[in-house]
């Protein structure tokens, strides 16, 4: 087939190329910088037997509705890719967030060989070994997908805007929406999309998005403070981590164990998993604390939970907030208003905020408490070092780690 792929910055040039290698014949169009391909002006001249575009480009662009040719996502192309070089065991996991504290808690509990793709990285298991580090655009699964096919190793991939449906469980980790491709979409609509045709799914515990026949993880796992007991035809049994009174991680570990009871692993060993980094993770220093979740799926409502966190750990302590996008490319959104509206939930002592289109927020926007603006986490996070000597800091930037 004669195929236009659009969107370099996403992935196109990957699917483009591993599309190549099947045979086909491929033009690439680079739809935001303008900078690698052919033009689009070339692009509307020649005829294609298909199409190939990311789900957040606006429905209205001209190149998807000049030709008649099929249009497919950029998810749909790699389980294309995929087809017959399938992981004999794979999971993907899509939602707003928890994508990354559930994928890492699901890795815990698998046996044998695997790779587990995130946005912190993509890691050979058991051995902990990081093969490289990729974003998570549905083209960035191909070569994680690729790697666990040879060496006869199971995959778990982490996936933005949803799945590609490749897999034997696909998982939605949240139901929160916003809107994307010129808000002629949203983002779970996408993602309940791209659950079709899917052999099992599973939604998270705390999801209330009805999806024709998905499996519920609150449908297996129960949790209580820190107790969580599991029932699924031959499992049966429970596990004790303090990690389960976070709101987030309860989430993500219920979740786990619900997929593990599924795919016959034993959640057992949940109770000695620890946190992931930027994910809710803590340090003490002398008098402060230091919460961390700064990661891709940072929104409004995990700062607040990591806010809530950081109270139960230092009571009436002060809080810095350092909170913010890092990176503004990432497609899980995290809006100037919703940035401004957690700080004037939480009400820290003092707020950081990081990112040049943020600057728009002001002190009087916020309660009026003390405001610094800093351009990244790296200098974000000194700041707050330097402006706080005690209570806790609260790392919650948007960025990829």
């Amino acid at each position: 087939m004669y195929i236009l792929v659009l969107d370099t910055i996403h992935g196109g040039r990957e699917i483009a190329c591993h599309l190549e290698k099947k045979g086909h014949k491929c033009d690439i169009v680079d739809i935001y910088r303008h900078e690698t391909g052919i033009s689009e002006a070339d692009a509307l001249k020649n005829r294609y037997d298909l199409i190939v575009a990311p789900v957040h480009l606006n429905p209205k662009h001209a190149l998807l509705n000049y030709s008649g040719a099929p249009v497919i996502s950029h998810h749909n192309a790699a389980a294309m890719i995929l087809q017959d070089k399938k992981p004999a065991q794979s999971i993907e996991i899509t939602g707003a967030r928890g994508k990354t504290t559930t994928a890492f808690a699901l890795a815990h509990i698998l046996k044998g060989k695997g790779v587990l793709h995130t946005s912190k990285g993509t890691y050979k298991i058991p051995e902990d070994e990081i093969l490289f580090k990729m974003s998570i655009t549905p083209a960035s699964v191909i070569r994680p997908a690729l790697y666990a096919y040879k060496d006869k190793r199971w995959l778990i991939a982490e996936e933005s805007l949803g799945v590609c449906g490749f897999s034997s469980l696909c998982i939605l980790t949240s139901d929160e929406d916003y809107p994307i491709a010129g808000k002629n979409k949203t983002a779970l609509s996408e993602k309940i999309r791209s659950f079709n045709g899917a052999d099992k799914i599973l939604l998270s515990y705390g999801v209330n998005t009805k999806i024709k026949d998905a499996l519920h993880a609150s449908d297996y796992v129960y949790v209580n403070e820190d107790f969580c007991s599991y029932s699924y035809r031959d499992f049966k049994g429970s596990f004790k981590n303090p990690l389960l009174l976070i709101d987030g991680y309860k989430e993500a570990l219920a979740t786990a164990a619900a997929a593990g009871c599924i795919l016959g692993a034993d959640p057992k060993n949940l109770e000695s998993f620890t946190p992931v980094k930027g994910r809710m993770s803590v340090l003490r220093l002398k008098d402060r604390y230091i919460i961390d979740n700064s990661n891709s799926g940072v929104s409004k409502k995990t700062a607040l939970m990591a806010a809530s966190y950081a109270g139960k750990l230092a009571v009436k302590a002060e809080i810095t907030l350092v909170i913010g996008i890092e990176a503004e490319n990432i497609c899980e959104g995290f809006s100037p208003e919703e940035v401004r509206d957690a700080i004037r939930e939480i009400r820290p002592t003092r707020a950081v905020i990081v990112g040049d289109s943020l600057k728009g927020i002001k002190k009087e926007d916020i309660g009026n408490i003390p405001v610094y603006y800093e351009k990244n986490l790296e200098s974000g996070e000194k700041k707050a070092f330097d402006i706080a000597d005690k209570g806790c800091i609260v790392l919650c930037v948007k960025t990829w780690r």
